[in-house]
């Protein structure tokens, strides 16, 4: 079932109604960022948290390629919302970012900027959902470009 594997958290947690529904992020003109969204959903991303999982690395183990904190595992709340270790990361999380708010008329994005209900929210807001497809595809390709820590 969805709701009981941690790959699928975001797939889980994405809001009320049918699990089973079209949803406006489908509608992305680029079929990259439609797709980056998609793989972000399914858990199936070039982050620490799956590839290692594919390696049978333990999670805790699994640490950003960017920053290397100790204990910092690269999950997608970590590279997309919190991640400091990285200048080209830390720009295009300012653009989508400043994009989003302007777009919709906030001060702040939702869960304070770095939990779970903010990626749910860039994937939900249909003002924000392209901006933030295309934010999700550099984030893996930068992602792509950048070895893993060991």
């Amino acid at each position: 079932m969805v709701t009981q594997t941690s790959r699928l958290r975001l797939l889980a947690h994405r809001g009320t109604g049918a699990m089973v529904a079209f949803r406006s992020y489908l509608r992305l003109l680029n079929a990259d960022h439609r797709r980056a969204l998609t793989r972000l959903l399914a858990g199936e991303h070039p982050l620490g948290v799956q590839t290692g999982r594919t390696r049978r690395i333990a999670r805790e183990d699994r640490g950003c390629r960017f920053c290397a904190k100790r204990g910092s595992v690269e999950d997608e709340e970590h590279v997309l919302l919190c991640c400091d270790g990285n200048a080209e990361l830390l720009e295009l999380r300012r653009v989508w970012r400043e994009d989003a708010l302007m777009r919709t008329g906030r001060v702040e994005l939702p869960g304070h900027s770095r939990t779970l209900a903010t990626l749910l929210w860039g994937l939900s807001e249909r003002k924000v959902a392209a901006a933030f497809g295309r934010f999700v595809f550099e984030v893996f390709a930068l992602c792509d470009r950048t070895a893993m820590v060991r």
